[in-house]
């Protein structure tokens, strides 16, 4: 059908204006609607209820669908929205609506920078931004008032290019080393993340430009989007949680991003436990939340009763479906216009609402010395045998590596950053310099370009998504090294990893370098030390390598990560020592891949169990006596610091909070920061607790040799307390507590005692997001137990066409007959409570809830538990009226809707056998899965007959056939 993106105004009496709006998204049958002749207009918060209530419906759903009218729905695999329009490059844009002054709002990425387009059609300026080191290097610095100061440069440049939203920081836990959206994310601790990501959103959102953080939840993996994450509920509350619920309450994110993965069996972007149980129940969330790219089409009626505020980047059917939902009752008019109120909340805060000129003419030279600073304090020293570094920029110095022709200063995908210039490792250190060997430079240069245009050099096949971006191979340079070493005085040689795309994790092989990299620095190191010559190592790679095999033959190694477009500035100003090194690694590098209790897991398959529960990075090593090859806080600098002081403020733990000073000297001989950490160790009690896990950290001023500071560290009740999921509380335990103030997880300086003597209950929180029953999935369905064999009914004969399905289900207690008479009646309807009750057993739900939101529902009703749950979990809805009418007949339709969520059944995207079905209509989808896999039968003439009642031998039938459906797919 043609889509009509035009406005037809019709008068028909002075007093009344009736106006059919068109959307490029609404077809012409559902967009007829009465609207005022002056209607109210947007002008700030004061106004939203009453633009609400004169939204028409389609308008509400517009506003709630990313997009624009001019983007054609053949663009981007027909993703409307895809790329912003009004701004090149930008992720995608809000719909405007001019009837009532709303506007259309820009969303971009990304993680290190604004990614927008440099050049425009038929323009001659340029758009660049800059390219600022990746959140492992800001989380490298420990250093959060630098991390403001990126989020403020960046958040100017967004206003000056006229983005609204940034759609950034990630926060997810790298919990998992081969996780190849790592480099996105700050640490794999928790606080670490949490202080991180809450210096960047302050920074960015004190200019005016909104936040958004993601991924929501427990997004630990790029190789299966689909992958249903299981995780304890302590393990999300502390770990998984804990730097989202910290930056929610403390920085006031604008937007929160769903993520695409399921958690603990329910899509995050339709999980209304985690969506408002945690969200905005427990923490006070006032913003949006959005769904990620691609991915928003799951159930929408779901996704707007889950609390997701914006299907992003946008499709036509999403508005349509909103728009039939909310007319076909599906949809609580209620649920719609809250969404919209929370949208309309964010949009009067834009620079775009404000009508805030866009300048196009950002500062990148503030960008550029931020981003230099930030990724020379954030380097690692890792190792420097004999005070190697700093080395004069007197010295002359050979380059080995082909990363120095095509450094790696940032990720890809989101992450693409167009900046104006990137200044690589040899263009670095000249400027810093040093004299270069120039030959040897060259050599790399041709080889490179020789690659250009092979397998090796290429991206794999795969769009945006999925493409992957290969590690060149290394040149052979055995000659070379032995002619570089007569040459200059000091060899650096740079190492980068293979990339995980942004469509795919890391492979196990992606750890440890090349035969042909070890041989390099083998020969490299051999022809230097020969001549009593120093050999530094720098690792330009997204996440930890191997060392431990390699790390003898080098003098020194400097870990730069990604460090955006200033990495040889930065590297130079490392190397000759104008900076010393001060970052501290906000990830364990273990020695060995094989040694994580992961590595023989990672990824899963369909469904990934975090079965390292809390102990995650350093909480597993120290806990468990696993050996690492540098420890979380690990880092060196060129001069030395004692540790003079350090104890315990007051008497204690008071005031709900407890606090701590550390008193530091630069005892060495170079000026210097460190990064002070502050460790707890708690007592077992009834929740076992790791050896130590960080609670606070801070970063000295940078001293001069001799000079002093002291740092105040303050941990507050919720920072102490466990989570025990049985009383859904954060608790401290009584006992014997020990706080570590030192310079890494295992160099710890001082220790100090205090005591806790009563259990303290901190806060109760919803007690929301159990991994579910493994009766759920259909990989893991469990018979209930046969309690009566020999159970018959005296209305089903041995002839009767169900009698092993309805004898089989009664014997396990799945469905019950008439006690009085002894029938089953198997032609008697289904009653909607029945129905609940009857797959409730049969999946063993926990059913000790008996209150329900309905108002037809007594608590001592048969089916009120079961109803309860259902509800909860989203399986089932009421009526407008807040009944659910538990008693109505439910039809055949119907019941293949709610198998499908509430086992969570794949749908079939193929035609339908049945005449009278399609895939648009209530249980459509599951209905085809069903057919296709028999569970469900027909009629003839080739009619399901969904609006028919379904009947109780019918759904006996139907029952017993998917529960062995389900067991021979194990």
């Amino acid at each position: 059908m043609k889509k009509i993106s035009k406005r037809v105004v019709c008068y028909f009496s002075s007093a009344l204006l009736i106006t059919i709006v068109f959307s490029p998204f609404i077809e012409s049958a559902y967009a007829y609607e009465k609207v005022e002749e002056n209607p109210p207009q947007l002008t700030g918060t004061d106004s939203i209820e009453e633009v609400v209530e004169a939204m028409t419906t389609e308008e509400k759903a517009a506003l709630l669908v990313g997009g624009n009218k001019e983007v054609l729905e053949e663009e981007f695999n027909e993703i409307i929205g895809g790329q912003s329009t009004k701004v090149p490059g930008a992720a995608g844009q809000t719909q405007e609506i001019p009837r009532l002054g709303i506007p259309s709002i820009v969303l971009a990425d990304g993680p290190m920078g604004v990614r927008i387009d440099s050049e425009r059609e038929n323009d001659n300026n340029s758009y660049y931004a800059t390219k600022f080191p990746s959140p492992n290097v800001l989380a490298s610095t420990w250093n959060k008032d630098l991390v403001t100061d990126v989020g403020e440069a960046t958040s100017n440049e967004l206003k000056a290019y006229g983005i609204d939203l940034l759609l950034a920081p990630g926060m997810n836990i790298q919990s998992y080393l081969l996780n190849g959206r790592n480099y996105e994310y700050f640490s794999e601790d928790p606080i670490v993340t949490g202080e991180m990501a809450t210096a960047f959103v302050n920074g960015v959102q004190e200019q005016g430009i909104g936040t958004t953080i993601k991924h929501f939840a427990a997004y630990n993996q790029r190789a299966d989007n689909n992958i249903d994450a299981v995780v304890s509920q302590r393990a999300l509350r502390e770990i998984y949680l804990k730097g989202f619920e910290m930056t929610v309450r403390d920085a006031s994110p604008w937007a929160i991003m769903d993520s695409y993965n399921k958690l603990n069996g329910t899509w995050a972007t339709e999980n209304e436990e985690l969506l408002k149980g945690v969200l905005r129940d427990d923490w006070g969330f006032s913003g949006i939340a959005m769904t990620d790219w691609e991915f928003g089409d799951r159930d929408i009626e779901e996704q707007m009763r889950a609390g997701t505020n914006l299907l992003m980047p946008g499709r036509e059917e999403q508005v349509q479906g909103i728009f039939e939902a909310v007319n076909g009752g599906g949809l609580e008019e209620k649920v719609l216009n809250n969404n919209v109120k929370e949208m309309l909340g964010i949009i009067v805060q834009t620079p775009t609402f404000k009508r805030e000129t866009p300048s196009n003419n950002p500062d990148l030279g503030e960008g550029a010395a931020i981003s230099r600073k930030a990724a020379a304090e954030g380097m690692v020293l890792l190792q420097n045998n004999d005070k190697t570094l700093p080395i004069d920029s007197s010295h002359s110095i050979s380059v080995f590596g082909t990363p120095q022709v095509e450094t790696k200063t940032g990720g890809r995908g989101s992450a693409l950053v167009e900046a104006p210039y990137e200044v690589g490792v040899p263009e670095g250190l000249e400027r810093a310099g040093y004299q270069l060997n120039s030959d040897l430079f060259e050599k790399y240069e041709q080889y490179v370009e020789e690659l250009r245009g092979t397998e090796e050099y290429e991206q794999t096949d795969g769009d945006f998504f999925s493409a992957t971006y290969p590690t060149l191979p290394e040149m052979d340079v055995t000659e070379e090294a032995i002619s570089a070493a007569d040459k200059t005085d000091a060899a650096v040689i740079v190492l980068s990893s293979e990339f995980g795309s942004y469509g795919s994790d890391r492979s196990k092989e992606d750890y440890y370098l090349t035969e042909t990299e070890r041989e390099m620095i083998t020969n490299v190191s051999k022809a230097y030390h020969d001549q009593g010559k120093k050999v530094i190592a720098v690792l330009n790679t997204e996440g930890p390598v191997e060392t431990n095999s390699w790390s003898e033959h080098v003098d020194g190694i400097i870990l730069s990560w990604q460090p955006g477009q200033e990495f040889g500035n930065a590297l130079g100003d490392v190397l000759t020592g104008d900076v010393n090194p001060s970052g501290k690694l906000p990830q364990t590098f273990p020695v060995d891949y094989e040694d994580l209790p992961y590595a023989d897991r990672y990824p899963g398959d369909g469904q990934f169990v975090y079965e390292e529960d809390i102990y995650t990075g350093y909480r597993y090593h120290t806990t468990f006596d696993l050996s690492s090859e540098y420890e979380f806080g690990y880092g060196l600098s060129y001069t030395t610091f004692d540790y003079e002081k350090a104890e315990i403020i007051g008497d204690g733990f008071t005031d709900n909070k407890i606090e701590v000073s550390a008193t530091l000297r630069n005892s060495g001989d170079e000026n210097g920061r460190e990064a002070v950490q502050v460790y707890v160790s708690a007592p077992d009690g009834k929740l076992e607790k790791p050896e130590l896990e960080l609670k606070s950290f801070d970063k000295t001023e940078n001293l001069e040799p001799g000079e002093s500071e002291e740092l105040t560290f303050s941990i507050d009740e919720k920072t102490l307390a466990s989570f025990d999921e049985d009383s859904s509380s954060w608790i401290i335990e009584p006992g014997s507590y020990s706080i570590k103030v030192g310079a890494s997880s295992k160099q710890i300086h001082h220790e100090m005692e205090f005591e806790i003597d009563e259990e303290i209950v901190v806060e109760t929180v919803n007690n929301v997001l159990s991994p579910e029953s493994p009766k759920k999935t259909d990989n893991t369905f469990i018979w209930p137990e046969k309690t009566n064999e020999y159970l018959t009914f005296k209305d089903i004969s041995d002839q009767f066409w169900a009698k092993n399905a309805i004898e089989d289900l009664a014997s396990r207690e799945v469905i019950k007959g008439y006690a009085y008479d002894n029938t089953f009646r198997p032609n008697d309807p289904v009653r909607r409570g029945q129905l609940i009750a009857m797959i409730g057993r049969l999946l063993d739900w926990n059913t000790t809830e008996t209150e329900t939101e309905f108002d037809d529902v007594a608590q001592d009703y048969f089916a009120s538990p079961f109803i309860s749950y259902a509800s909860n979990k989203g399986y089932i809805k009421g009526f407008q009226d807040g009944s659910f009418r538990p008693n109505e007949p439910i039809t055949r339709g119907q019941m293949a809707k709610i198998l499908g969520k509430a086992f969570d059944l794949p749908t079939e995207e193929t035609d339908i056998n049945y005449a009278d079905v399609d895939l648009d209509m209530t249980g459509g989808a599951t209905i085809s899965y069903l057919s296709r896999h028999d569970i469900v039968n027909g009629y003839e003439n080739n009619k399901f007959r969904p609006g028919s009642e379904l009947t109780r031998a019918q759904f006996a039938e139907v029952l017993y056939n998917l529960g062995n459906h389900l067991e021979q797919l194990q």
